[in-house]
């Protein structure tokens, strides 16, 4: 095959592991989030720049025998400078730190190896020459049938398997530095396991066990420090809910004190309106009750209003930030109102979020 046929053939494969890693990143850090045209030509950019130099850079070792070198040397190379790419794409597109996207692009290089494994599984040949045509057939069918199913396969498991979730806990404990290198020494760890683990990997290429073990591996990372993440987010999210919950019980209690006040007033108040009327004093009656009923709204008239909005509230993490604010601003002498028309019954946002 000429170089130009070589070249074209690697920019549909590349094409096609491209597809395969933007449906990894979004399972795995959710949709791109576009700010501007800007970022969106830069993200444009950076696909097109990715696509054009590995296809070119492929098609280079091909032909000029660098894939040949002992123990994958090109492959070697070649997977390296995919991680890199990878994390410049994934940095241009989510603006995630380095270390998250360095980690990630590893990552999506295993799952790449894992799929490209459970396509090569179904197929009895392993090695191809493309100047015959009934291996060039064989290869298409592979390249375009198989390993296509391969990577849904894989990008289903994301999705099972709640890889978001996951994902998310252990960003947000920052990858450590150990982690790191032991993810970025991935292409030469999984050539030296494949040749420990099965010694005609130099003759075959690969083994299938190698990328699997390190999907493991790397999957036991994230869970582990995803739970220390999930467990200190728990400790957090109930000291909010118990201070919030705190704050409305701090509430109820004041207007029962209020309640309890105006209750021993009130029959000294009934005895006084009854001493005016008796006196026939209608005019001080009058001027009596419209101050009473004053005090009554300054006591308890506004607690009691405050209550029956907030009963409207019916979520118990959102009523107790409210109150939570609500003290905030009376110690600062803010002045505010509060309407709830309609009950409250649920939110989009999850209550250890508020």
């Amino acid at each position: 095959m000429t170089f130009f046929e070589v070249f074209c053939g690697n920019m549909l494969s590349v094409s096609m592991e491209m597809i395969f890693y933007l449906a990894a990143a979004r399972q795995l850090f959710g949709r791109i989030p576009f700010k501007n045209r800007k970022h969106l030509w830069n993200i444009i950019g950076a696909l097109l720049a990715y696509l054009l130099y590995f296809a070119l850079a492929a098609t280079i070792f091909l032909k000029s025998g660098l894939f040949s070198w002992p123990h994958n040397g090109g492959e070697v190379i070649i997977s390296y400078a995919i991680i890199f790419g990878l994390m410049l794409v994934l940095k241009t597109s989510y603006q995630k730190p380095f270390k998250v996207c360095l980690a990630t692009s590893v990552f999506m290089r295993i799952l790449y190896d894992v799929g490209w494994n459970l396509a090569d599984v179904c197929t009895p040949d392993r090695f191809y020459n493309l100047s015959i045509m009934s291996d060039r057939r064989a290869y298409l069918f592979f390249e375009w049938i198989l390993l296509p199913m391969g990577f849904c396969a894989v990008i289903l498991l994301l999705n099972k398997t709640n890889s978001r979730e996951l994902f998310r806990q252990w960003e947000e404990q920052k990858p450590k530095t150990g982690v790191l290198v032991f993810l970025g020494l991935y292409p030469i760890l999984s050539q030296t396991i494949q040749e420990v683990v099965d010694i005609s990997a130099r003759e075959m290429g690969y083994n299938p066990a190698t990328s699997v073990i390190f999907l493991l591996i790397v999957y036991m990372i994230f869970i582990y420090t995803g739970r220390e993440g999930i467990q200190q987010k728990r400790i957090e999210d109930q000291s909010v809910s118990l201070s919030q919950q705190g704050a409305y019980i701090e509430n109820l209690e004041g207007l029962q004190r209020e309640v309890r006040k105006f209750r021993h007033d009130f029959k000294n108040m009934m005895s006084g309106m009854y001493l005016q009327a008796e006196e026939g004093n209608l005019e001080a009656l009058q001027n009596y009750i419209h101050e009473m009923t004053e005090d009554f709204d300054l006591q308890v008239g506004s607690q009691i209003r405050l209550m029956n909005q907030l009963a409207n509230i019916r979520v118990t993490e959102v009523k107790g930030l409210f109150l939570e604010k609500m003290k905030t601003m009376q110690e600062e002498e803010i002045h505010w109102e509060l309407e709830v028309l309609k009950p409250f019954e649920s939110t989009r946002i999850r209550s250890t979020d508020l």
